[in-house]
Formats: structure tokens, sequence, C-alpha cells
């Protein structure tokens, strides 16, 4: 049926057609025997990728509106990541207030302390030679490599993607600052029991089995499936009511402090989920 044919043809809409353009586009114009930026090639590809971010986008904003009444009323989330965004925000550069950006020693100097090892490494790797980098990232699994059973797994030679590595983030040490304490003791227990299962496992022998390296996804992606079935459960009896407001009229359910009615979020939802999806498979071949 010549499906193969046409599913290439969408696909080439939105990567590089030219293989010299895509080479360029890894490794440089310097590399490639074109004369210039193949604007034509990147042109070409602008609609579908904004199609295709676009959707994320109506997406991510469809969910967040109908989600927005049970996290704010009923959950009380604090968003504790747009609390410095919104005060920055609010407050600007109003020289009388204690957070104001102008005038600020501590916000200048923590902006300074977090950002000086980053540009510092960056010029070293690829302006200055000869600089010395800024250690950012410590393998603690070097002192567990000669330990007796069990400890000996934290420093296994074949665990490598599972090894236990120290990197000092000043952007996410930053961030942490700002989130709960129940979420940061959670991630903490779970890297915890995730070194205890590694350890277990290779005491017992469980080393070269298939797909073995990737545990700590599966851990992941379990944990996303139970938090979304465990949230859906619970959200079932508004997400009812939603559905009444939006496809049935019903005037008990009020929509009108949201930023779009309970029908545009649902219509948001399923038409830009099936842009996502066709743009995905056909022009990316991203499998679902």
């Amino acid at each position: 049926n010549r499906w193969e044919e046409v599913i290439d043809d969408f696909y080439r809409l939105g990567t590089p057609m030219d293989e010299e353009s895509a080479i360029a586009f890894w490794v440089g114009l310097d590399r490639t025997n074109l004369p210039g930026i193949p604007w034509g090639q990147w042109l070409r590809m602008l609609p579908i990728w904004f199609l295709f971010f676009g959707s994320v986008y109506m997406l991510l904003v469809s969910v967040g509106n109908l989600l927005r009444r049970r996290w704010l009323e009923a959950e009380h989330l604090s968003f504790p990541l747009a609390t410095p965004v919104l005060t920055v925000a609010n407050i600007g550069l109003e020289s009388n207030s204690p957070y104001a950006i102008r005038g600020n020693k501590l916000l200048w100097a923590g902006i300074f302390i977090g950002a000086l090892p980053l540009i510092w490494n960056w010029l070293s790797r690829f302006y200055i030679n000869g600089l010395p980098i800024i250690p950012l990232q410590y393998n603690l699994y070097e002192f567990f490599t000669n330990s007796l059973p069990p400890w000996n797994g934290l420093g296994a030679v074949g665990w490598h993607r599972t090894r236990i590595q120290t990197n000092i983030e000043p952007l996410l040490i930053g961030t942490c600052y700002f989130v709960p304490l129940n979420v940061l003791s959670s991630i903490t227990l779970a890297q915890v029991i995730g070194q205890i299962f590694k350890m277990t496992t290779y005491a017992m022998g469980v080393v070269d089995m298939r797909g073995i390296y990737q545990f700590p996804i599966y851990f992941n992606a379990a944990g996303y499936l139970v938090v979304a079935a465990s949230s859906f459960w619970l959200f079932k009896g508004e997400l009812k009511d939603m559905w009444r407001r939006a496809f049935r009229g019903d005037q008990k359910i009020d929509d009108s402090e949201e930023g779009m009615s309970y029908r545009s979020a649902f219509l948001g939802v399923f038409i830009s989920a099936a842009v996502f999806i066709f743009t995905g498979m056909y022009f990316f071949r991203i499998p679902f």
C-alpha cells in the first residue's frame, strides 16, 4: 500500500533533506562543503517545529487550567519555585525594599558565587587553554571498589550507570532551598533505596542480567505511573464536575475564575495531544 513512502514524505518535512545541512548543524560549516548557512532547509522545517512545540505548550496550559482548582484550593500547593520569580517581578528595582535587585548585596553575592565556577570552567574548556578547572564532581564509588561485600557493589565497574557521584551544582542547591522538606526527604529516601537495591543485587550475583543497568529508569517510570494513577483517582470527582460543565452545561459548576473555560481546556487537551502525537510520529519518528 506504499504506506512507508507516505511516512517518509512526512518525515522529510521535519528534518533536513540535505545530508550536508545535517552534518553542518552538528559539526559546523567549516567541516562541510557548504558556502553558507542553508537557510532554505531550516526555514522549510520551522512551521513543523512551531506546530510541535506549540502543541506541547497548549497541552500544558490546558492541563494546568484543569488542575488549578485542585492544586490551589484542595491541596494548597505553594509553588515554591515561583516565589523568587514573583518576588523579583513584583518588587523589581525598588531600592527601599529588602528584596530589591538593585543594591541587594546578598543577591549579587549569591549570583556571583553560583556563576563563577560555571563561567570559569566554560572558559577553561573552550577558550583559555591551561586554565585549571574547578572540580564540581566527585566520584565516591572509588572508596567502595576494594571494600568487602556488600559494600563493593557501590563501586562495581559493571554498574557504571548507577555509581555514586557527588555533583556540586550551585543552581540546584539554590533551587532546593525553595523546595519543601518532605519533597527533598522523599528524593533522598529514593536514592538510598536505589543504592540498597544495587548492593543487594550485586551481592546476589545479578550483574550481567540484560537491562539491569537501567533499573533506576524503571524505578522512575514506576513512580511516575503511581503518582499519575493516584492523582487521577483523587481528581476523578472534580474531573466529572468539569466534564458536566464543559459538555452538559451544568450551571452549578462555575468556571468564570479560570484562565479558560472547561470546554476550551478539554478541547485544548484533546486537540494538542493529537497534534503532538501526529507530529512526533510522522515528522520526527518519535515512538509512542
